[in-house]
């Protein structure tokens, strides 16, 4: 899952939104699949706290690469936020594709992984690398993360990854 830089896949006739909306799913996924992965989380099911917590970690990345794309529509970082948590969890695709209610929205699980979802967008936005804010996020809602590390060079290389990441044009 890790080894592959995730691509957003061409629909024929498809708007110019829901394209837009693949392109940044494809970084959002691309950056944390690694650490997701690492996390232990790609094979056992999710606890609801967990899944609203990268709902709102995909939504607040997503919203912050679309920011810095002046992207006007406000359905794309939404539209992204599924396509990322489906691309990294293609088996929980109807849990995924379901609309966030207003409800999850305002949990505080999905407030506290849309904010650190906007602290690694930031730091894409501005360094083109990945962040802390999501294994930092995983560790503290999932028990078996906390013995999980990710190495310096783990971090290079997908720095390195993401330079073949074409950015909105």
């Amino acid at each position: 899952m890790t080894e592959r830089l995730f691509r957003p896949g061409r629909v024929a006739d498809e708007p110019r939104e829901a394209a837009t909306a693949r392109k940044v799913a494809a970084i959002v996924a691309t950056l944390a699949a690694r650490t997701i992965a690492c996390s232990g989380l790609d094979d056992s099911p999710l606890p609801w706290g967990v899944v609203t917590r990268l709902l709102g970690y995909f939504h607040g990345f997503s919203e912050v690469i679309c920011t810095d794309w002046a992207v006007a529509e406000a359905g794309v970082s939404t539209d992204a936020t599924r396509y990322a948590a489906t691309s990294i969890f293609p088996q929980m695709r109807e849990c995924f594709m379901a609309p966030v209610t207003d409800e999850v929205a305002a949990s505080s699980a999905f407030s506290r992984g849309r904010t650190a979802g906007r602290t690694d967008g930031e730091r894409y936005v501005t360094s083109g690398s990945s962040g802390a804010a999501l294994r930092e996020m995983l560790e503290t809602a999932i028990p078996v993360a906390r013995n999980i590390r990710l190495s310096v060079a783990d971090s290079e290389e997908m720095t390195t990854d993401l330079a073949r990441v074409p950015r909105q044009s």
